[in-house]
């Protein structure tokens, strides 16, 4: 009496109808022969007794590239997940190693979707070590380069980071990577402020990273010989001067001499001052456009200034006046003005005053 069985060959299905008592028998009849590497579950020895399927992965031949060693093995294998295909070409897989598929990488331990012959790419993890910035650490990458093993590892690099590899180069197991992160800076120079970052040990250094260079008198704020500054910022002064000759006025002097003969507090010019007359060499200085000093460097006086010379009395001539119906002999009058101030009074009240004779006032 026949039986009904359901077979499945690398991943296709069939129904059949079977006298055979064992699972060799079926699949014989069936027309499917088992080569030694074929994997047939259950085992072709067992007996149809209480079997309704059959699964058969027939063996194919895989080629299996090692990225490490750069050679091809060709295996012949009926296993589908990579990790298996690869012990079967005697490599011993790790954890970190990647596997792909026409260039798409698969999953280590799960089954390929995909039957016939086919080239499996092997890519080995290598232990790269890290120095950032002073801080030692590891991981394990396949990647292909530097660049994508630092990305994949979420290690972000900003433009002006400084590696002692290649970032677009292969991953190197035996040499340390060091990585020195820039420092975030703005730049203001020229009206415009510009943002960057470096790894310099100076400012020199980073105005000539970014293409701006001090000419002649400029300079910059840290000075190019100095460190970089605590707060990242670096500002560059343009600096000009130009030579002008100008006419300047020399002034005059005044001098006062004393005549006992001319009455007290009455003055005469003897000499009218006349202003002299110089050319000056003057030195300007600008910093981004803006004059910040003037110089006089030389001088040459066209006109010499004449000095006033004036005389004032010193004669004291005594007068009178009449004060309350009583004469009062005074040889100075000097106008004062008093306010008188109460809390409780009236608006203030203004009295005009006059001292007359030292030490008599009123």
């Amino acid at each position: 009496m026949g039986r009904q069985l359901t077979i499945i060959v690398d991943g296709e299905t069939s129904q059949v109808m079977t006298h055979a008592l064992t699972v060799r028998g079926a699949l014989s009849s069936a027309g499917i022969k088992l080569t030694p590497l074929d994997q047939v579950s259950p085992p072709a020895s067992s007996s149809l007794s209480k079997i309704t399927e059959i699964k058969v992965q027939l063996s194919h031949p895989i080629r299996v590239w090692n990225d490490s060693t750069k050679t091809l093995s060709a295996v012949d294998t009926a296993a589908i997940v990579p990790a298996e295909i690869l012990v079967t070409a005697g490599i011993i897989p790790a954890a970190g190693d990647i596997t792909r598929l026409n260039g798409l990488i698969v999953p280590l331990n799960e089954p390929l979707s995909v039957s016939g012959p086919f080239v499996l790419q092997y890519t080995p993890a290598v232990n790269l070590t890290l120095n950032v910035d002073g801080a030692e650490s590891s991981f394990y990458t396949a990647e292909p380069s530097v660049g994508i093993a630092l990305w994949a590892k979420g290690i972000t690099l900003h433009g002006g980071d400084a590696l002692s590899q290649s970032f677009t180069g292969s991953v190197d197991g035996q040499s340390l990577l060091v990585i020195n992160n820039a420092r975030p800076l703005i730049i203001t120079a020229d009206g415009r402020d510009i943002s960057t970052f470096a790894t310099a040990s100076t400012v020199g250094e980073v105005l000539a990273k970014v293409g701006i260079t001090l000419q002649d008198l400029d300079f910059s704020k840290p000075a190019e010989t100095d460190a970089l500054p605590e707060d990242g910022r670096i500002v560059v002064v343009r600096v000009r001067e130009e030579v002008l000759r100008e006419q300047q006025s020399i002034p005059f002097t005044t001098t006062t001499q004393t005549d006992a003969t001319l009455e007290s507090g009455q003055t005469q010019t003897i000499t009218a001052g006349e202003n002299g007359l110089q050319i000056a060499t003057v030195r300007v200085r600008y910093e981004d456009g803006k004059e910040v000093s003037r110089e006089t460097e030389e001088s040459l006086v066209l006109k010499e200034p004449v000095n006033a010379v004036v005389v004032a009395g010193s004669k004291l001539v005594v007068s009178t006046i009449e004060a309350c119906d009583v004469p009062v002999d005074y040889y100075k009058a000097i106008t004062v003005t008093a306010i008188q101030k109460q809390l409780w009074a009236p608006p203030l009240r203004k009295v005009s005053l006059r001292w007359i004779r030292p030490g008599f006032q009123f």
